[in-house]
């Protein structure tokens, strides 16, 4: 055997034991994600395409536990020619809804910035809504392009069908979904950066601005994880797919899950309100009738703090803007 050949490897298991965890856990957050916005009777459509990404999300492990029981993670050259049909074939399913899942988890968590934004006449939120439809404009042409590259899908991964077909050049399509993954990895900065730079400007507590702050910068971890995808799927040679998507792979469920964590964290305060800053058990049934009786001290802040904004006419527009924050920040109590 040359010293060229890489040794044959088949490294499944690691492949859908990382794919599963990393599923389990964006779980986890999914389903506190629509438990927190359903105690505060605020589910909407950005939750709606989130449990969608993560329907993908789950598809898409699926296709990773066929490819990992099928030897799909070996070199392309130790394949019989049936399987190297059967694994493209399956690589077509998993970066094609890879894509969808990818895709409409950034959608969601950009539509939660337009309703955190929702009544800020400015510029932040028209940022949001261009790199929104671009972003969705960009994942569905990719989608296409991934598919019907050569008109008939089968020629993805079908050699008959494929010496047949009349196809678009390989490269440009490659080129296409380089510029998809990069603005991808654009619209998670954006989709950080824009409401952090608006929120820093509200005049509200420090602590709840901080939580803010945190939350929304959450994504610029989603972000650096993009970019080490698209690194390693941009280096992946086309002749040993099986074997070079390994890292890329891995890297591209990081990168699922970490959308439907941190895209669901800033939505978990209601829970955190209701049962880790909740007065402990020993206080008798006296204080929880007394508690109701008078207002905590957060509260007559946050009045005191709403009676001089009432009064200040400095405050403007930035008064209204104050609003965004109760979407995902409900009153101290």
């Amino acid at each position: 055997m040359s010293a060229q050949t890489p040794p044959d490897v088949d490294r499944g298991t690691q492949l859908r034991i990382t794919w599963w965890t990393q599923f389990a856990f964006a779980s986890v957050f999914i389903c506190l994600r629509v438990w927190a916005r359903t105690l505060k009777r605020a589910l909407g459509f950005d939750d709606a395409v989130m449990v969608v990404a993560w329907l993908c999300f789950l598809g898409d492990a699926v296709a990773i536990q066929f490819m990992a029981q099928s030897g799909g993670t070996r070199h392309f050259e130790y394949l019989t020619a049936d399987e190297q049909q059967y694994e493209l074939k399956l690589i077509q399913i998993t970066l094609t809804i890879g894509i969808a899942c990818t895709g409409l988890g950034k959608v969601a968590v950009g539509m939660s910035m337009l309703r955190i934004l929702s009544s800020w006449p400015s510029w932040e939120k028209w940022a949001i809504w261009f790199v929104l439809v671009i972003t969705v404009l960009a994942s569905v042409v990719d989608m296409f392009l991934s598919m019907f590259r050569c008109g008939d899908p089968r020629a993805n991964w079908d050699f008959a069908v494929y010496a047949t077909a009349h196809c678009i050049d390989m490269k440009s399509t490659t080129d296409y979904n380089t510029f998809t993954n990069a603005w991808q990895c654009l619209s998670d900065f954006a989709f950080s950066l824009i409401p952090m730079a608006a929120v820093w400007k509200l005049r509200m507590p420090l602590r709840r601005k901080i939580y803010l702050l945190v939350a929304l910068g959450l994504t610029l971890v989603t972000g650096g994880c993009a970019v080490v995808k698209a690194v390693l799927t941009g280096s992946v040679k086309l002749t040993d797919l099986t074997g070079g998507l390994f890292l890329a792979l891995i890297w591209f469920g990081t990168e699922s899950m970490l959308i439907m964590v941190c895209g669901s964290v800033p939505m978990l305060r209601p829970l955190w309100e209701r049962f880790v800053k909740r007065p402990p058990a020993r206080r008798g049934l006296g204080y929880w009738k007394s508690a109701k009786k008078q207002p905590s001290s957060s509260q007559a802040t946050d009045t005191r703090t709403n009676l001089r904004d009432d009064d200040d006419t400095t405050v403007g527009t930035e008064q209204e803007r104050s609003n965004c924050s109760s979407h995902i920040i409900p009153a101290d109590r």
